[in-house]
């Protein structure tokens, strides 16, 4: 083997090792963006589960209370 062959074979040998480097950094940068945008989706369904029952009975009175507001309104016993 003479100096120009070893020296293409240190270099293969870095090549890979970086490749290497950024494949693993890569797949565990990516698993951790994973885990966090699992538990923000966890977060924001326990948030919505409180929210929206709340918003539901918020609207439910609200027509109801426009309901009666309409009723007592075009009642035609009262006069102004």
């Amino acid at each position: 083997m003479n100096s120009v062959e070893s020296a293409k074979d240190d270099e293969l040998a870095e090549y890979q090792v970086c490749q290497g480097i950024k494949t693993s950094a890569g797949t565990v940068a990516g698993a951790g963006l994973g885990v966090i945008a699992g538990i923000a989706g966890i977060a924001a369904a326990a948030a919505i589960e409180i929210v929206l029952p709340v918003s539901l009975c918020l609207w439910a009175a609200g027509v109801s209370g426009g309901a009666i507001g309409l009723m007592l309104g075009m009642d035609p016993k009262k006069k102004c």
